[in-house]
């Protein structure tokens, strides 16, 4: 899994192709660390290469409105540039691996 922090103008091209987890979030949250540590433990269960972007939602305002996020965090899967799926609050259960892994290969 390739992790990347920035803007979504910065990772545009990485959405074209392939999986990709676009994961909003705020800094000084619990789950910050939490959801970071699990995208840590589960790129093992991964079915193909995904590659995870983290967009700070204090810092990149203009990527809230240009994706609709209404809660932090917020985790979107693109597969080869459409959204596919958006999933909402803290989630690190299997199922969330699951529902990545429907879009891999």
């Amino acid at each position: 899994m390739r992790i990347l922090q920035g803007t979504t103008t910065d990772f545009s091209d990485l959405l074209k192709n392939g999986v990709t987890i676009v994961h909003f979030f705020l800094p000084h949250t619990p789950h910050r660390r939490m959801m970071k540590q699990f995208f840590h433990q589960a790129r093992k269960e991964f079915k193909q290469e995904v590659t995870l972007i983290e967009v700070d939602g204090e810092k990149n305002k203009e990527d809230i409105l240009r994706f609709s996020v209404v809660i932090a965090p917020t985790i979107l899967v693109f597969k080869d540039g459409e959204e596919r799926e958006r999933l909402m609050g803290i989630n690190t259960s299997p199922e969330l691996i699951n529902s990545i892994n429907r879009y891999c290969l």
